[in-house]
């Protein structure tokens, strides 16, 4: 996936990062955008974030072996960098999923624990991100064509996250 026209307006100070506004476009269609405001700020002797984020029909994954997604989302991430809070609400309006046609290895990790232990470390604790499926995302082989539906919240930390919702086939 591409993106194009990328709109930055940034002030940078000792103690903070005032994000006014940076956007970009997707270059398929100059009105599918997303959008980021906010601030990184010292405060108290901590880093402290304020950002939010908004995204309409951005195009996040484009590769017909194996997934294409358009997706928007109005989130909210806060809190001393070390345990930022994640909330809002994720829409794919339309998506394709296709199985049974990868034959070949995406991604091949080694396994680095110092570098896992970092990550977690600074990965947002999600409260209340709800995830919504359009009416346009399908699972898809060779074989088969299945609508997907529903919603599903997640809260917790990533790496043992609370779901609770209905995926429907």
């Amino acid at each position: 996936t591409g993106f194009r026209d990328l709109l930055m307006d940034v002030s940078l100070a000792p103690d903070s990062i005032i994000i006014q506004r940076a956007r970009l476009n997707d270059e398929r269609a100059e009105q599918d955008t997303a959008a980021i405001e906010g601030a990184i700020y010292r405060s108290d002797a901590r880093w402290r974030a304020d950002l939010r984020t908004v995204a309409r029909n951005l195009r996040v994954i484009d590769d017909p072996r194996t997934a294409e997604a358009d997706v928007s989302w109005q989130l909210r991430m806060r809190g001393p960098l070390d345990s930022l809070a994640l909330g809002g609400d994720v829409t794919v309006p339309q998506a394709n999923l296709f199985i049974g046609r990868q034959r070949r290895r995406a991604l091949a990790l080694d396994e680095d624990r110092a570098a896992d232990e970092t990550a977690s470390q600074f990965a947002p604790r999600l409260e209340g991100v709800r995830l919504r499926l359009g009416n346009e995302v399908r699972l898809r082989s060779p074989e088969a064509n299945v609508q997907l539906t529903g919603e599903v919240a997640a809260a917790g930390t990533l790496d043992e996250p609370d779901i609770r919702g209905e995926i429907f086939a």
